[in-house]
């Protein structure tokens, strides 16, 4: 790692000024007597370690980008590591959609063009950890679920555990000191790091971002075809997990499920999913009999893209591919959606209620998420989970897809009419949950921060 320069403050004289309030950006007007105290208790870490378990999951990779940007904007200056998953044949790792700095075909040690922010594999770490070339820092982020803490990780003096993902409970974040494990103060946030840009301003949006991921600009065409095509039919998002192919079918039927009201439709698919898959989806679906109109599947990678997605079908449905795209563009479609987009993850779910937008959680744990958090006597509640229970399908080791069924069909249909109704049941417990997740109270990382300290100074 670089080296460290201790004798001057990484705090900045004044605090940078945060962006202004735009849709889709959690901003902070001012800068809390709490928050200066966590600035300077980071004053004191020679380095930020953050663990992320799995590289795959677009989530994880939003929660750990937002934390490094929210500790930068705390004044922090020095070194932050990032210690990502290994490779897998076929799969990349998704933290290049958030940090344009991290090249994904790049080594597996490599630094961005300051010097100070590392990313490093899993592998590479443990390696040379093992050989004491990797001294251990005071306090280590991780944006992980429920997966016990690495080994490596545990060798240093004291730990802060960032559990992002379960944002809304207490053990969201944990403190490890000399052998003990201590449940510190949830964390709430933002998982939006960029305002969401007028739509009238979005092909030059979607063209700037690209430049700044140039390895995805093999994808740039086909998204501008779709972004131009959104002012003419309706947009359906459809956001998965590229691990486990045969069950990510599972998101694609519900956004064909959703999208039963009539076309014309554009599903952009948000993941790493085959043509050949998506045809095998298309297939079932068809043997259904429900859908009337026209179903076609279309890959960022065709030729003339631009033309195909434009003389779609009025009456159908196309579904194009646009395969990992920069998390920017991904938001920025999830903010202009006809139909509720159907999405995994709790992060995700997360920014459509920042959005203030509807949305179809196909996650099976969001029940019990939603009853944890309070909402489980709310009359909107009952809707969303007749939906999901609808869409689901039971677990087999071939993780088969059954055939649609006209009854799930209609349970969704009802869920869309209620979730698209500003005054119905399911809206307002969307905006009651919004209110519970943008509370001005959930400050990112400052109180967590605070908790650590003081718990650094107990086990002393």
């Amino acid at each position: 790692m670089h080296s460290n320069n201790t004798s001057s403050s990484p705090i900045r004289a004044a605090l940078p000024i945060p962006p202004p309030d735009s849709i889709g950006s959690l901003s902070y007007d001012k800068h809390s007597e709490s928050e200066l105290q966590a600035a300077r208790f980071l004053s004191e870490l020679p380095a930020i370690r953050i663990w992320i378990p799995d590289t795959l999951r677009y989530g994880l990779q939003a929660n750990s980008s937002h934390l490094v940007a929210r500790i930068r904007d705390m004044g922090y200056e020095r070194p932050i590591e990032v210690v990502y998953g290994q490779r897998k044949e076929g799969q990349l790792p998704r933290i290049d959609l958030f940090f344009d700095e991290f090249d994904p075909h790049g080594k597996e040690d490599q630094y961005d063009s300051e010097g100070n922010l590392r990313f490093i594999s899993r592998s590479a770490f443990r390696e040379r950890a093992l050989k004491g070339e990797m001294p251990m820092v005071p306090l280590a982020l991780s944006g992980g679920v429920d997966a016990p803490l690495p080994p490596t990780l545990l060798k240093a003096e004291s730990i802060a555990w960032f559990n992002t993902a379960h944002w809304h409970f207490p053990s969201g974040m944990q403190f490890r000191g000399s052998s003990r494990v201590v449940p510190l103060e949830s964390i709430q946030g933002a998982s939006i790091r960029s305002p969401i840009p007028d739509p009238d301003d979005s092909q030059e949006f979607i063209r700037e971002t690209f430049q700044k991921f140039p390895h995805l600009a093999q994808k740039r065409e086909a998204v501008l075809a779709v972004d131009a095509a959104r002012l003419k039919t309706q947009i359906l998002p459809v956001y998965g997990m590229e691990i486990g192919r045969n069950e990510s079918m599972r998101y694609l039927i519900a956004g064909l499920e959703l999208a039963r009201r009539g076309g014309p439709i554009i599903l952009p698919v948000f993941e790493h999913f085959p043509l050949a898959s998506i045809e095998k989806v298309i297939e079932q679906v068809k043997t259904d009999g429900v859908f009337k109109g026209p179903i076609r599947s279309l890959s960022f990678a065709d030729q003339d893209i631009a033309e195909k997605v434009d003389s779609f079908p009025p009456d159908g449905i196309t579904i194009v591919s646009l395969d990992r795209c920069p998390a920017p563009v991904f938001e920025f479609f999830l903010s202009q959606a006809d139909l509720p987009p159907t999405l995994y993850g709790v992060s995700t779910s997360k920014i459509m209620h920042q959005l203030g937008k509807p949305y179809l959680p196909t996650t099976r744990e969001m029940p019990t998420t939603l009853t944890k958090m309070g909402f489980s006597d709310h009359p909107g509640f009952k809707k969303l989970t007749t939906a999901m229970i609808a869409l689901d399908r039971r677990r087999s080791n071939s993780l088969r897809v059954e055939p649609l069924k006209l009854h799930r069909a209609r349970a969704i249909q009802e869920y869309i009419v209620e979730a698209l109704d500003p005054n119905s049941e399911v809206t307002n417990l969307f905006n009651q949950i919004k209110d519970h997740v943008c509370s001005p109270e959930n400050e990112l990382v400052t109180q967590g921060l605070l908790a650590v300290k003081k718990e650094i100074a107990l086990s002393a």
